[in-house]
């Protein structure tokens, strides 16, 4: 009898436990990963992310991780598309860097898998790694009138280098007004005197510290 009441006990412990460990699973929630960049000083958490690298300057990327699970804390899983590009984990920081770029385009995938075996819903970094970006001109011109009724101000200021979180900049613009009249210069603008009215044809070509050029830009100066 003493065995019958032990084995019976046993089997209704046993019983309870499964379905505690079923009624567990009805309420888990799905994990949900985020990551934020660890060089930027003020950081939000977001599940993605898009980011750059310039293999000639930097050739690491590191993020903080977060994986919010009600239950217990649970590591994050990297999916990388390359094993070209590798990555190590600091688990006391919850950050992970990546390192070894080569040029291309590449998204990592961040999850993780809870005590029930259900994924996270996972983080995506995509990164962009190059060896540099050409610059980008941009051209306006408005009148002075100091002068000259017709003296202008040929603008190249809004030109601007992708680069410039690398270190990258602009160093040269170069100014033409038709095809008789050029000018290069560090300076971002130029003072010109229209010799009368009428429209002339204005460019500008700008140089970045890589000594790569942007495509000409071209616009038409309409002089009264």
């Amino acid at each position: 009898m003493k065995k019958y009441l032990l084995f019976l006990f046993t089997l209704l412990v046993f019983i309870s436990c499964d379905k505690r460990k079923d009624f567990g699973e009805t309420l888990n929630k799905t994990p949900e990963v985020q990551v934020a960049p660890a060089d930027s000083f003020f950081y939000t958490f977001s599940a993605t992310r898009r980011d750059s690298i310039k293999t000639t300057k930097v050739n690491s990327a590191s993020y903080f991780f977060k994986i919010s699970d009600e239950d217990e804390k649970i590591e994050p899983i990297v999916e990388f598309p390359t094993t070209a590009i590798s990555y190590s984990i600091d688990y006391s920081q919850s950050k992970i860097t990546f390192f070894g770029f080569q040029l291309g385009n590449y998204d990592a995938v961040i999850t993780a898998v809870d005590k029930y075996g259900v994924e996270a819903s996972p983080a995506r970094i995509n990164f962009e790694s190059f060896v540099n970006k050409n610059p980008i001109a941009s051209l306006n011109y408005f009148i002075l009138g100091i002068l000259d009724p017709r003296e202008y101000i040929l603008n190249g200021q809004f030109s601007f280098d992708p680069d410039v979180r690398f270190g990258g900049g602009i160093v040269e613009y170069t100014f033409k007004v038709g095809s008789s009249y050029t000018v290069v210069t560090p300076n971002p603008s130029i003072k010109y005197i229209f010799p009368s009215a009428g429209t002339y044809p204005i460019s500008l070509q700008v140089k970045d510290n890589d000594n790569s050029t942007s495509v000409w830009i071209n616009t038409t100066a309409v002089i009264p």
